[in-house]
């Protein structure tokens, strides 16, 4: 509920009643709902420029995971998480497999070659149905924050599809035209 409408459930109360409301209760209501509209204002605020701020490093899941090849493995995660730990990345790809778990969903793209790293990019719980429409071998772009990586894998978090899969979504399936009718000859042309 907004400052407004408990201001206006107060005067309709007045009105009903006859009474005025006792300044005890006004000026209380009238703080507590000027911190809430503050605060709401800010956090809209604060969302807003950490979606619009974040910056998409322009790289493939083959650049992080080469670590892995020419290190060891203690140097390329000291190295990983320096250089890639935490930082957005966009991948594009087509679409192995779609899993449910406690904390969402997590998209398993095709196994890349020739260099065979998979990558795997988890989503909230409120992505769930949206997800769920896509098929195996549906083509997708997903923008995430690289969490860990492998060799062979790279994790993203905080995943949310990419504007090509937004377009895919948002548009409703053509119909399919009746296969009961049988295709014009050539001769009939």
């Amino acid at each position: 509920m907004t400052g407004g409408s408990i201001f206006a459930g107060l005067a309709i109360w007045g009105l009903i009643t006859g009474r005025s409301v006792p300044t005890n209760i006004a000026w209380p209501v009238l703080g507590t709902t000027l911190i809430l509209a503050s605060f709401l204002s800010w956090r809209k605020q604060a969302v807003a420029a950490h979606f619009f701020d974040r910056q998409i490093m322009d790289f493939v899941p083959e650049d992080p995971t080469k670590l892995f090849e020419n290190y060891t493995s203690i140097q390329a995660e000291i190295l990983f998480n320096a250089d890639y730990t935490g930082k957005w990345m966009k991948v594009f790809g087509k679409i192995a497999d779609l899993s449910s778990t406690d904390f969402g969903a997590v998209i398993i793209f095709e196994t890349r070659r020739p260099s065979g790293v998979t990558v795997y990019a988890k989503f909230g719980r409120k992505m769930n149905q949206r997800l769920s429409i896509l098929q195996r071998g549906d083509t997708v772009s997903v923008i995430g924050k690289i969490k860990s990586g492998s060799q062979y894998t790279l994790w993203l978090n905080s995943c949310e599809l990419g504007s090509e899969a937004d377009t895919r979504l948002a548009v409703p399936p053509t119909p399919i035209a009746s296969q009961s009718a049988p295709p014009p000859s050539p001769e009939s042309s």
